[in-house]
């Protein structure tokens, strides 16, 4: 999952990939920890681009999600 975040990979390629973790009985935090590992080297811009690209390969309704939030307030914080 980490070499497929580095080279921003498609949301088809991190299918088998998950398939694989979750066979290895991988959690959710185990996912995230691989985000923070490879953070340093790939840089926050190839994390914010394959965080929902694996969430839409994990089945995870990132739309639906966006939409429960709503529209995001400038002036808010």
């Amino acid at each position: 999952i980490g070499a497929l975040i580095e080279i921003d990979a498609p949301p088809s390629s991190y299918r088998a990939a998950l398939e694989a973790a979750k066979r290895a009985a991988a959690r959710l935090e185990d996912l995230l920890a691989v985000f923070v590992a490879v953070a340093g080297s790939v840089g926050s811009a190839r994390i914010t681009s394959a965080a929902p690209r694996i969430a839409l390969a994990a089945g995870y309704d990132v739309e639906a999600a966006l939409e429960q939030i709503g529209p995001m307030d400038p002036g808010a914080g």
